[in-house]
């Protein structure tokens, strides 16, 4: 632990707001699924969101609340890393992670900026002005710290939540069909069908170890563990009986996906106006999870000049902890970032994260 740890000014955030931070990062809603289910089948597909957690999001959950619960300092599994293998290996982990991060995050900004472009039929300036609206709004949050990001994460949380909740019941009142019929698809084998959904299933399962990040910033370290005890049911309650209910009452398991059937199809079933409330809230969705990832991700090169393994200039804070050159380069490459497209965004992220990802494990 460095002495600048001790020295930082302290934001106190209790284990709610913890909790949808980590929410935001790992899930923000069940978007993302749409996908598994024309890959697997209805039936495989809910198996599998059942199971999934148990080989893959509950292990890295338990890992990370106890690494975090031992180690409760800034850098998270830069830290973990660096203690279990040395520094050479703790800064090639941390630099896997720089990359996805700052890669990465403004995906969250394209997403938000392309859901509210196709619903208000924005052009691409009009969608790319209103991304860097986005990315203003919330660089000015992030630079308020940790303990605002963590108010803004909470209030959307719970809008996502209950727009969920409020998915379940239209999903489950107008069900019609068997939600795990088919079981599989029948044009391939079960191992294919699994091996096409698998990636997607554990995308959405990540996300658990990204808290830590912030943890020298907390006045109290310890919630971040007690907030993934939290945060690992609140999950899989938001995708198991939430695509459940999607299929018994939309049924067209083969057209499901991010650009066809998805749960804003479920909403649609109570009214047009379900169905626009539901785009608003994927918008949300995204931006919460931006928000979440932008605080995490800024302070990865702030433990890196720490250890002297960085210019020192990167180690200069605001009175709020927050990094100002890490935070001022998320918001740069974000405007860079908030042209490109989805994919070719989502490609690089990948890339970048297996290795890191792979030392803490």
């Amino acid at each position: 632990m460095n002495d600048s740890e001790n020295s930082k000014p302290k934001q106190k955030v209790g284990v709610i707001g913890v909790v949808f931070m980590i929410y935001a990062m790992a899930c923000a809603g069940a978007f993302g699924i749409e996908d598994m289910i024309p890959f697997a089948g209805p039936g495989l597909t809910v198996v599998m969101l059942i199971v999934i957690p148990f080989f893959w999001a509950v292990p890295n959950a338990l890992i990370s609340a106890e690494l975090g619960s031992a180690l409760p300092y800034e850098g998270g599994s830069y830290v973990w890393v660096k203690r279990a293998f040395g520094e050479f290996w703790g800064f090639q982990s941390c630099f896997g992670r720089l990359v996805s991060y700052y890669v990465g995050v403004p995906i969250y900004v394209v997403l938000a900026g392309d859901y509210m472009g196709s619903l208000l039929n924005w052009n691409d300036t009009y969608t790319y002005i209103f991304k860097l609206i986005l990315i203003a709004i919330f660089a000015f949050i992030n630079y308020k710290g940790v303990k605002d990001v963590a108010a803004v994460g909470t209030v959307l949380g719970i809008l996502i939540v209950a727009a969920f909740a409020c998915v379940i019941i239209i999903g489950f009142s107008h069900a019609q069909y068997n939600p795990v019929e088919p079981f599989a698809r029948e044009d391939q084998s079960v191992i294919a069908s699994v091996g096409g959904a698998l990636a997607i299933g554990m995308w959405m399962y990540t996300g658990y170890e990204s808290m830590a990040n912030v943890a020298g910033e907390l006045e109290n370290p310890q919630v971040i563990p007690k907030a993934l005890m939290i945060v690992v049911p609140l999950i899989i309650l938001t995708y198991v009986p939430t695509t459940i209910a999607g299929l018994c009452s939309v049924g067209q398991w083969k057209s499901w996906g991010t650009d066809g059937v998805s749960y804003g199809d479920v909403a649609a079933l109570a009214g047009s106006g379900w169905a626009v409330f539901f785009v608003v809230v994927a918008f949300l969705g995204q931006i919460s999870t931006y928000n979440s990832w932008m605080a995490t991700s800024s302070r990865a090169f702030l433990v890196l000049a720490e250890d002297n393994l960085a210019p020192k200039i990167l180690t200069k804070t605001n009175k709020n902890s927050v990094p100002i050159v890490g935070w001022a380069l998320m918001v740069a490459l974000s405007v860079l970032f908030a042209s490109f497209s989805f994919d070719v965004i989502a490609i690089l992220t990948v890339t970048a994260i297996l290795f890191p990802t792979s030392l803490m494990m």
